[in-house]
């Protein structure tokens, strides 16, 4: 018959850790899983305002650009007219000149 060896019973001082701080260490992981979880959603809104901040501000520039263009053709209109009239200007000046020489 075998002989019965008594058991040894070797404590294990992590599980002793463990149990005392389970409750610490599960609060901790807690804060991080939500420090990491708001983190991500501030990341997201960040995001979404920047596009609608973006969306703003294009549709402002895009209705700045549209007056300068309307701006730019104004001012191209009274120049051709400046021209004409300076043309007529100078088509009397001669015919003045014609007359002023008979």
């Amino acid at each position: 018959m075998p002989k019965n060896k008594p058991d040894i019973v070797i404590p294990d001082p992590f599980s002793q850790l463990n149990k005392k701080y389970e409750i610490i260490i599960f609060i901790i992981i807690g804060i991080f899983v939500v420090a990491i979880a708001t983190l991500i959603f501030m990341a997201v809104t960040l995001l979404i305002d920047a596009r609608h901040f973006n969306s703003a501000t294009y549709k402002e520039y895009s209705e700045k650009t549209q007056s300068l263009e309307v701006i730019q053709g104004n001012n191209k209109l009274l120049l051709d007219q400046n021209k004409q009239n300076q043309q007529l200007i100078l088509d009397q000046q001669k015919q003045i000149l014609e007359i002023l020489k008979k």
